[in-house]
């Protein structure tokens, strides 16, 4: 359906159902089979172990840092998730308080401290920070030729870990800003950050102020006086999505900037008597994808040629995109209330929806509640908040696809084996579902279908498979009957 403006809007995904139906009548006993494949592969390729709540990850080419309440990082492989080192901290990492260059680690504690590994050092039985600062807890952090960037609500600083020393330091009377937030993104247009009412733009060799684009929305100041729930990027573009309930105006936001041209591409300020809090968004190198209320998942065109809703509710930044793929970790199974929804229980749908057709590529259910989506390389990683593991996923929803190969003595008869690479008391067990452990991401059947309502419930009380051997055999019963009626 196209708008005045040449938009082609769909108003919810169901609309496709009509399309599934046809299709079904060619392809029905096909389907069955593709189906039952289906169903046995699951998505994932390892789950981390960390022995407390997860709270900051970083992922590089070949490894991944995460952070803990429990005064600790654990460092394991990209590819397998097994254990390489853990550094023992004096206090819990902040959110969002790591950050890795290609030969440096860079935490920020929970103490208002800063402290610099090589990561090089990291395999020895006590890792020694090379530098330590007292520095107030970060807004933001981003890396860049060896550097680091951090933000704190009252300044900017550029760290040189090499060094030990900062670059140089910029607070928010020279930017003429009351406090400084996320989004803090060193891009090819300079370090990106916001100050209350616009986007700043920092050089990141003089730490001169560049640029300011306003924001010139009515709610700003309630908007970004609380930490945004995700901040995403693709290419020259930064996006925010963020949400306030406090007093008698809740509040949405959701916007998108080309840190090429300095402009905003995308901005979505509403106010709302629906105080469901908005907590999940994504951006692609054409589209932004974000939560839109209770239930409600909005992708649109960076170009506004197209917008689609998905009926899903998801999880605390539990949306991530590609070009090809919008992951989505549904809770629609949970009861929202004003406060959102519970993080620590309740089980999460993880939905791959196709970009081209918007059918569902595939499903994955997990007991528990999956947040904190990013989309890297072939992986996607997630955060197991009640188990307190981080998750990597093959975004083909074939796990067993990216999996290392084992030797033949490591080689499984089934897919439940005994968890490697540490204990249960320590936290530090990796597990494989197709080699190890019993994780807490279970494999289990999808319970959702291309044909569904977006509250797992499937349509009309059928599957998809189930629906086209329906639909075939009626089929094979009109023409029958066809067949008849032309004989008399």
């Amino acid at each position: 359906m196209a708008t005045a403006h040449g938009m082609k809007r769909h108003t919810s995904r169901r609309q496709f159902v009509s399309g599934a139906v046809c299709g079904s009548i060619v392809g029905g006993l096909a389907g069955r089979a593709a189906g039952a494949r289906a169903q046995e592969r699951s998505p994932i390729v390892w789950s981390a172990s960390v022995g407390g709540t997860v709270t900051a990850y970083a992922v590089t080419a070949t490894d991944v840092y995460i952070g803990t309440d429990r005064n600790r990082v654990r460092h394991v492989d990209r590819a397998s998730g097994e254990p390489v080192a853990t550094v023992d901290l004096e206090a819990g990492v902040h959110p969002g308080g790591i950050a890795v260059t290609d030969e440096h680690l860079v935490v920020a504690t929970r103490d208002d401290r800063l402290a610099v590994y090589r990561t090089a050092d990291l395999a020895g039985d006590d890792a020694t920070p090379t530098y330590r600062t007292q520095l107030p807890r970060p807004v933001g952090m981003d890396t860049r030729d060896g550097l680091v960037a951090l933000g704190t609500r009252d300044g900017l600083f550029v760290l040189d870990p090499a060094a030990g020393a900062f670059r140089w330091q910029l607070f928010t009377d020279e930017l003429d800003v009351d406090f400084l937030a996320p989004p803090l993104v060193w891009s090819d247009g300079g370090i990106v950050l916001t100050g209350d009412t616009s986007v700043l733009f920092v050089d990141p060799e003089t730490g001169e102020l560049s640029v300011r684009v306003p924001f010139e929305a009515p709610n700003h100041v309630d908007v970004l006086s609380h930490l945004p729930a995700a901040i995403t990027t693709a290419g020259p573009y930064v996006a925010y999505t963020g949400s306030d309930t406090h007093g008698c105006c809740p509040s949405w936001a959701t916007f998108v900037v080309d840190t090429e041209t300095r402009e905003f591409v995308y901005r979505d300020f509403a106010r709302t008597s629906d105080a469901t809090p908005q907590r999940a968004g994504a951006v692609t190198e054409s589209a932004v994808v974000h939560q839109r209320g209770h239930g409600t998942v909005r992708r649109r065109s960076l170009d506004g040629t197209d917008e689609f809703q998905l009926d899903y509710d998801p999880r605390l930044d539990g949306i991530a995109a590609t070009t090809d793929r919008t992951f989505v970790a549904d809770g629609s199974g949970l009861e929202a209330t004003n406060t959102g929804q519970n993080l620590e229980r309740g089980p999460t749908e993880l939905v791959a929806v196709d970009n081209e057709g918007y059918g569902i590529a595939w499903s994955h259910t997990f007991d528990t509640p999956i947040t904190r989506l990013r989309a890297d390389g072939e992986f996607l990683f997630g955060v197991d908040r009640a188990e307190g593991r981080l998750v990597a996923m093959a975004q083909s929803g074939d796990g067993v696809a990216l999996r290392p190969a084992a030797t033949d003595s490591e080689t499984p008869s089934q897919p439940t084996a005994t968890a490697s690479g540490g204990t249960a008391d320590d936290g530090s067990g990796t597990s494989n579902p197709g080699a190890a452990s019993t994780g807490p991401a279970t494999a289990t059947t999808p319970s959702r279908g291309f044909l569904t309502n977006g509250d797992d419930q499937v349509l009309e009380g059928v599957g998809l498979t189930g629906l086209s051997i329906v639909i075939t055999i009626g089929g094979i019963l009109v023409t029958l009957y066809d067949m008849v009626r032309g004989g008399n």
